[in-house]
């Protein structure tokens, strides 16, 4: 039972980190809720249409990796941390930037899916 909802949440984490690399909004809506939490490295806080905005104005996630990730499930919850690798690019400047941080992802499995109502990064020195 484990292994078939972690490779369910393995898919929607494909599905994530095409969406924002990719910039496809509509892709993204069917995993990330209006009532999302996202808190970004340096501690701003921001819902899913926030989040999209930053994505078109702001910063381009040119790509994303993830490794080693533990999963705890919790009935219809599931807390997914681990290490996520990063190349950005800032819209403004041109400018490019690798980071790599320690997330903690809460999803939760709805009718329709799993949803990633929470998501929290602490970026790595």
């Amino acid at each position: 039972m484990a292994s078939a909802l972690i490779e369910e949440l393995q898919a929607c984490e494909a599905t994530r980190i095409k969406g924002l690399t990719t910039m496809d909004f509509e892709l993204l809506r069917r995993i990330l809720p209006d009532n999302l939490t996202h808190v970004h490295s340096n501690g701003h806080l921001q819902n899913r249409e926030e989040l999209f905005d930053r994505m078109t104005h702001v910063i381009e996630f040119v790509s994303i990796e993830r490794e080693d990730l533990t999963y705890r499930f919790y009935g219809p919850v599931a807390v997914v941390t681990g290490l996520m690798k990063m190349t950005s690019r800032m819209r403004e400047t041109n400018t490019s930037a690798d980071a790599i941080a320690t997330v903690t992802q809460t999803w939760v499995k709805e009718t329709t899916g799993w949803q990633q109502v929470a998501f929290q990064s602490a970026r790595h020195p």
